[in-house]
């Protein structure tokens, strides 16, 4: 019975954090002396939704770079509400190697080849494992060389 109860709680767990954008914690209390107790399951739900408020930067001429890393790649930082851990930035479509500030702070590395074309390139933070919740989209500008 607590076998099933685990799974059950995992599986809502999974379902309402994914729905919501928070995440799942598993709990057994009890002394160490006794049986296991039966798991309870609590979903943690982020307090704001999710939402982009500000790219820094968000523009850069082409070929350009901005916040360099000692691996030659430049850096952007996306202010906004309710980011989770799970959330990853993605640079039109294409998956970042994101680090989780905190819920109003992501920062990812930005490639050298993918600054090589003019115009908008769509930012986006979506969760790659609850693919229900909202993804957040804001747009950066790589300005051509006048």
């Amino acid at each position: 019975m607590r076998r099933r109860t685990f799974w059950v709680c995992l599986i809502l767990c999974g379902i309402l954090g994914g729905l919501y954008g928070g995440g799942c914690r598993i709990r057994t209390s009890g002394a160490t002396d006794s049986p296991p107790p039966a798991p309870r399951c609590t979903t943690v739900l982020p307090s704001e939704p999710r939402a982009i408020v500000e790219l820094f930067p968000s523009s850069t001429p082409v070929d350009g770079s901005f916040n360099v890393q000692p691996d030659g790649r430049s850096a952007i930082a996306v202010k906004g509400t309710g980011f989770t851990q799970r959330d990853k930035i993605y640079w039109d479509g294409t998956r970042l190697v994101t680090t989780y500030g905190d819920s109003t702070l992501l920062t990812a590395l930005v490639p050298k080849r993918m600054l090589t074309k003019a115009g908008d390139v769509v930012v986006s933070v979506r969760d790659p494992v609850f693919l229900s919740v909202a993804e957040v989209r804001a747009n950066f500008r790589l300005v051509a060389a006048r």
